[in-house]
């Protein structure tokens, strides 16, 4: 009477599997591409590098101070080049700090998105077939 193909334990191992994967499988494979993604743009970003260097000068832009004899003009000259080197190089680190942040934030949502997308489906798959029946029995 039951080919093999239709026979109902089958169905019912399917069935288990099936199950199996969509609620362990798949939401581990989200969770370990979101951490794959934030490592590689924590690598992109190297925020411990960002800090270490915050107050660095500016692409190596520096001036030497005079060695010798007391020169108060080319002193404060290569004080204030010193200083504005490092204070464009604090903000463009800044900058790449924030930016950072924020695409790492922005993945972060993606992911909380798609796993909550993952798991919401299959319910909202039976309120529409239940509202589909619904408006047809009218």
């Amino acid at each position: 009477m039951f080919s093999l193909a239709f026979h109902p334990l089958l169905l019912l191992r399917v069935l288990g599997m099936f199950i199996v994967w969509y609620v362990w499988e798949v939401p581990l494979g989200i969770v370990r591409t979101y951490a794959a993604y934030a490592h590689a743009l924590g690598e992109i970003f190297s925020f411990r590098f960002l800090v270490r260097t915050l107050f660095s000068l500016w692409k190596g832009i520096a001036d030497e101070y005079p060695r010798q004899g007391v020169h108060i003009e080319k002193i404060l000259g290569t004080f204030c080049l010193n200083t504005i080197s490092r204070v464009i190089g604090c903000i463009f680190r800044m900058f790449a700090i924030v930016l950072g942040m924020s695409v790492q934030m922005l993945c972060c949502v993606l992911f909380i998105i798609a796993l909550v997308a993952w798991v919401a489906y299959p319910i909202g798959v039976f309120f529409g077939i239940g509202f589909l029946f619904q408006t047809l029995a009218l």
